[in-house]
């Protein structure tokens, strides 16, 4: 046998050692009754299951009510769902009496390009030719365009659509996005 062979054969020996080991330990400390069983040739009855003392609380029951309701759903669960109460609140949701404050839709608009024209700015939305301060839907006005972003403004939400792009960016009042 040349000196290569006989290299691997004793990395070999000893890999197959470490396994056996590894697989003996594992087997030792997840399965000690079974270990014990196997030298005393007795069978052990199972340890009694540990019981502790559970507290309850009104949240704990809101949120059992949350997860039944979750698992009813077709798909289990909804893992980014915050139950209500917890997690950050942003302050831009709510207004002063903290009440969620409701954002309008600005429904399906294509922004398609914009152009400077007699000094006036003009944007092509939807097929149509705009310039600033007309009103594209009720309640929606043209308040910017630039070369490539458009702004419409709803009360005090603010929506950019930015040129190709078919969903606008809200924010509210002075706001940047």
């Amino acid at each position: 046998m040349d000196a290569r062979r006989k290299k691997i054969l004793s990395v070999l020996a000893v890999a197959v050692l470490i396994l056996g080991w590894r697989i003996y330990v594992i087997v030792t400390d997840y399965f000690p009754a079974a270990q014990a069983q196997a030298d005393i040739g007795v069978e052990m009855p199972a340890p009694p299951p540990i019981i502790r003392p559970v507290r309850r609380t009104a949240d704990d029951d809101q949120l059992w009510v949350l997860q039944r309701q979750l698992q009813a759903r077709p798909w289990g669960r909804d893992p980014f769902m915050t139950p209500p109460g917890r997690g950050p609140v942003s302050v831009a949701d709510q207004n002063a009496d903290n009440v969620p404050v409701v954002r309008p839709d600005p429904g399906a608009l294509r922004f398609s390009g914009a152009a400077r024209l007699d000094g006036k700015w003009r944007a092509i939305v939807s097929g149509q030719i705009v310039s600033l301060g007309e009103e594209i839907r009720p309640g929606f006005r043209v308040v910017g365009i630039t070369k490539r972003t458009m702004t419409l403004a709803s009360g005090n939400w603010r929506f950019r659509y930015e040129l190709g792009s078919a969903e606008a960016t809200p924010f509210q009042g002075s706001e940047k996005p």
